[in-house]
């Protein structure tokens, strides 16, 4: 039977496999079988270098790109080269003339609500993100990273709330 590609002269396919948790069909078997790990929680492939787990094939090799130097996800509008589909997808938001995330404080609008919260920052004084050899406080962990080269460590930072 032919995909219909939503010509609805074209009859969809039949789907006769059915989930049992949340009755969702299928065209296949095997479909319903990859389907089915999202309800069991099972992580059946592994990462052979850090031992990662995860449900989905697919999710496993996206993820196997952040131990190489492979950017193959290519931002369309600036060019820039990102690791994963999901960290383009967040960049492609500065792109984006919708500003939906407001600061409570001066009301400049945002497109990603962690860039909201970082500049609230500003307003509050809060700073997290704490050096964990001298002390030092900063707003977000980018600027505590950029000082610990001062003391010539980058160990992780420690994180006090937001």
């Amino acid at each position: 039977m032919r995909k219909n590609h939503g010509d609805p002269n074209v009859p969809a396919p039949e789907k006769r496999f059915e989930c049992e948790v949340c009755h969702k069909r299928f065209q296949y078997n095997f479909l319903l079988k990859q389907h089915q790990i999202h309800h069991t929680g099972e992580k059946p492939f592994e990462c052979s270098i850090c031992q990662q787990r995860f449900g989905d094939k697919s999710n496993l090799r996206e993820h196997q790109i952040v131990h190489t130097t492979e950017r193959p996800f290519v931002c369309e509008i600036c060019g820039k080269a990102f690791k994963s589909k999901q960290v383009l997808k967040s960049h492609e938001l500065h792109h984006s003339s919708e500003k939906p995330y407001l600061c409570g404080f001066c009301g400049k609008g945002y497109s990603r609500l962690s860039d909201c919260k970082v500049h609230e920052r500003h307003h509050t004084g809060i700073k997290p993100y704490e050096c964990g050899t001298c002390g030092k406080a900063f707003q977000n962990s980018s600027h505590l990273k950029r000082h610990k080269k001062t003391h010539g460590t980058l160990s992780m930072p420690m994180h006090h709330g937001t």
